[in-house]
């Protein structure tokens, strides 16, 4: 068996992490004219953390580049986008399951804290 490691993580997903890390400063606009119906603040908040984590302290920073924490806010991130456009798909098909709706409205208060604290 192979062994399964975090070490290289970033290298082989560096171009494909910023490219869409950076393209996310598009969901300032969607919010700004109306198509996603958040706070243009929040939003800016949260792009612009994930885009300093990426472009200036992960890619800055070679000794991180190896460590779990790259692991760890890559699978909170994912979860998290996994559950926000699950709720916006579900929601513009007028059916919007309970555990959609609770995922999206409370995941982070377990998400955040873990991605915060390893991310340090």
């Amino acid at each position: 068996a192979l062994p399964i490691s975090h070490k290289g993580l970033y290298h082989s997903l560096q171009k494909t992490l910023k490219f869409f890390q950076t393209f996310a400063m598009l969901e300032l606009a969607h919010c700004a004219i109306g198509i996603v119906h958040t706070s243009v603040l929040v939003t800016a908040v949260q792009v612009s953390s994930r885009i300093f984590m990426v472009w200036f302290i992960t890619n800055s920073i070679r000794q991180i580049q190896n460590e779990e924490s790259v692991l760890l806010f890559l699978v909170v991130w994912t979860i998290t986008e996994i559950t926000r456009y699950s709720f916006y798909t579900f929601n513009l098909l007028n059916h919007l399951p309970y555990f959609i709706k609770w995922a999206r409205y409370n995941l982070f208060i377990i998400l955040y804290p873990v991605g915060d604290r390893k991310s340090t």
